[in-house]
């Protein structure tokens, strides 16, 4: 069963498609609102702006379907580029943080190598030292060792000199 041309020429009777459009638009509103239209259209006829005529019924008796739908399409369009921008800042949120982390983990690691270099070289600097003191003791020990008859010798001659003396008094 189709749409007689009667039936259409009363659901779409203008000869211009966009006031046909605007008139079904309209519908979506209100009968008021198409009454509104009729007269405004068949008053000034192609002279009419449709659009400026739209939003002047609109603003009197609310929006039609489209505009609703345009506002809706228009809000879910700001609320992903909300998200979107959202997504893109925890994002840029968690890479910052992650950079962060890694910096002080370098860090970390920094100062703990230093300080196992620092401790190294406190180790093999008590090394040396003890290394330094041994090879002093072993060359006291030494000289000592080889000083040792030459200074017992004048100690001798001295108390052989004295126990002659002695034995001379008597």
């Amino acid at each position: 069963m189709g749409v007689t041309k009667e039936r259409l020429k009363v659901l779409r009777p203008y000869e211009n498609t966009l006031a046909n459009d605007a008139l079904e638009q309209v519908r979506t509103i209100s009968a008021d609102a198409e009454t509104e239209f009729r007269k405004v259209y068949d008053l000034l006829g192609a002279k009419v702006n449709l659009n400026a005529t739209l939003e002047r019924i609109e603003g009197k008796y609310g929006p039609s379907e489209k505009t609703k739908l345009e506002r809706a399409h228009l809000e879910a369009e700001r609320l992903e580029k909300e998200r979107l921008e959202k997504e893109r800042r925890e994002k840029e949120r968690r890479e910052k943080e992650r950079r962060e982390q890694d910096r002080l983990e370098k860090e970390r690691s920094q100062r703990a190598r230093l300080e196992a270099e620092r401790r190294e070289k406190e180790c093999r600097e008590k090394e040396r030292r003890e290394q330094d003191r041994l090879e002093l003791a072993r060359l006291k020990a030494e000289r000592r060792e080889k000083e040792g008859p030459k200074k017992l010798l004048p100690i001798l001659i001295l108390g052989l000199l004295l126990l002659f003396l002695f034995s001379l008094a008597m």
